[in-house]
């Protein structure tokens, strides 16, 4: 019969184990908020909930042994079932602690990125920002370039970030805004001022091919008067002077008359300039 019971309370320990940890966390604390397994809340409430749920089962599984058993150590069995529920109220617990500093780092990134977006004021971003790029060192690194926050991006490289590895980000930078914040380019130059590679590879090969598949002229030259490399290939065999000519082909077929001479104009523009710094005829 003994043996039954403890084997009924052991039973009883895991199946109550984590639904009353989970409701003793759920409450509001005033210190700490409620618990959250995206990111909220905080260490003590889950630790308080650890130590509540071990409590309340010992006392309730012990007070059910000593009535249906009538045994006079009663309380010498508490410290026995505490242990057992310790091991099962544990695993919450440990899985909360675990995962809270990841959760809160990636739910202060998105804070981050809201803040930029909205044009929060730079006293309010920098603390933030600082934070974060503790785990998200590039993210925050790029976002902050995105949005013109150079003070901000040149005080992090001054504290040992590697700008050599942004020519994904000075490619991104250098292609025609298409909302016209950015016309002069002032982002691709400070990348370049402060140590981007501009023949750095991206992902459709390096700045200058983004900047060709914009049709910008004025990126071009930014890259070319930098020391990009007029003759590199990229992914594809291609040159900077081999692609020009093949989207001056293409823009051959526009239909509309001015907007196809605009396409012509700015491609025999490009083509000009590539020459002008020793690009070669030889496409393979």
């Amino acid at each position: 019969m003994k043996t039954m019971l403890i084997f009924i309370a052991i039973v009883l320990a895991g199946i109550l184990a984590k639904p009353l940890f989970d409701a003793i966390i759920s409450l509001p604390s005033f210190t700490s908020g409620k618990y959250d397994p995206q990111g909220g809340g905080g260490y003590g409430i889950a630790i308080i909930g650890f130590i509540v749920t071990v409590l309340l089962l010992a006392v309730f599984l012990t007070a059910l042994i000593v009535a249906a058993c009538k045994i006079s150590n009663g309380w010498v069995l508490t410290g026995v079932w505490a242990a057992i529920i310790l091991l099962f109220a544990t695993y919450p617990t440990i899985h909360f602690i675990k995962e809270y500093p990841y959760n809160q780092s990636a739910k202060n990134r998105s804070k981050l990125y809201e803040m930029l977006a909205d044009g929060a004021p730079d006293e309010k971003i920098k603390p933030l920002a600082e934070k974060v790029a503790k785990e998200y060192r590039g993210h925050v690194f790029d976002k902050l370039v995105e949005y013109f926050k150079f003070d901000m991006a040149r005080e992090m490289i001054e504290n040992g970030y590697d700008i050599s590895k942004s020519s994904y980000l000075l490619s991104d930078m250098v292609e025609d805004d298409r909302r016209h914040t950015d016309t002069e380019f002032t982002r691709a130059v400070f990348l370049i001022e402060n140590g981007a590679d501009v023949n750095g590879k991206a992902r459709r090969g390096t700045p200058i091919f983004y900047a060709l598949r914009r049709r910008s002229l004025k990126s071009v030259k930014l890259l070319l008067d930098n020391g990009a490399n007029v003759n590199i290939r990229n992914q594809e065999g291609d040159t900077p002077l081999s692609l020009a000519k093949r989207l001056r082909e293409g823009a051959s077929d526009i239909s509309d008359p001015k907007f196809k001479a605009d396409m012509l104009r700015q491609a025999d523009e490009i083509i000009a300039l590539l020459l002008e710094y020793g690009a070669t005829e030889d496409n393979k």
